[in-house]
């Protein structure tokens, strides 16, 4: 079943929608949540939860690509259930994760309002736009390393080089994204 048909299901509120994405993209969604928790109960908690998100908004929501909808999700998901649990672990403060050094751009990217969720989605746009304007390796270990949360010793290996490389070739992609950001008014 393709994707338009699937969503065609949950708008029809029919339970085989679900499991024909679990199907779909179940094996995607768990090696995603893994990627970022791992603990295999912990990362199917977080599937089972974007399933039922989808349940939940479709409609309104109708996804383009429900792949890439599901994945978003879920790495949401995951990504507030390692704070959550390293916080508590840890007397109430979180793991920095690698986009921390980022300019500004996970905390504008959790939003609330209408006024800031507009802003939110111009930044994600320019970062977008960003990550597409970059050479084909580059773009691959920026999205490797923030998007799928892969170490730069898994990146490195990937691109069979060094650490070293890896490490600065992120910093300056990080620092342009900076110059970027900031001179399109994103960022002070």
């Amino acid at each position: 079943m393709e994707d338009r048909r699937i969503i065609e299901g949950f708008k029809a509120r029919d339970e085989d929608a679900l499991t024909v994405a679990r199907e779909r993209y179940g094996e995607y969604l768990n090696k995603l949540a893994m990627r970022i928790l791992n603990d295999r109960e912990d990362a199917e908690e977080c599937v089972n939860d974007a399933l039922y998100k989808a349940w939940q908004n479709i409609p309104p929501e109708e996804p383009l690509y429900l792949g890439a909808w599901l994945g978003k999700v879920t790495r949401r998901l995951a990504i507030d259930r390692l704070k959550a649990r390293d916080a508590a672990k840890r007397g109430g403060k979180e793991r920095p994760l690698p986009w921390d050094d980022l300019p500004e751009t996970e905390t504008a990217l959790r939003t609330v309002g209408p006024e800031e969720a507009v802003l939110a989605e111009g930044l994600k746009t320019a970062v977008a736009a960003f990550v597409r304007g970059l050479p084909a390796e580059q773009k691959d270990v920026f999205l490797r390393r923030f998007w799928y949360l892969d170490s730069v010793a898994e990146i490195a290996e990937r691109h069979g080089c060094s650490e070293g490389r890896i490490t600065m070739m992120l910093r300056r992609m990080k620092e342009k994204l900076r110059r970027q950001l900031k001179e399109e008014g994103w960022i002070e």
